[in-house]
């Protein structure tokens, strides 16, 4: 399991190079929340990915990698309740 430390880098890593490409910066985060099995501590990651789905009206069927599909439905599913 990755320390606290080690996922902090990621987290800012992830922020500072996400730039503009929506896909790469969806997958990115998604891929942190994923690997790290993240809880409500990282609330602001969640944010970011939530975020990316609002401000780009990306659709449920998005083609997000399938290692993080089940929780960018989850996450979908949640924003357009």
């Amino acid at each position: 399991m990755k320390s606290v430390l080690q996922f902090h880098k990621q987290a800012d890593f992830l922020r500072e190079s996400s730039g503009s490409n929506i896909e790469s910066a969806l997958l990115k985060a998604l891929r942190v929340l994923k690997l790290f099995d993240i809880g409500i501590e990282r609330a602001q990651d969640y944010a970011d990915v939530v975020k990316l789905i609002q401000a780009n009206d990306l659709p449920r069927a998005y083609g997000v990698d399938q290692e993080v599909r089940d929780l960018y439905h989850k996450m979908w599913d949640e924003i357009h309740k």
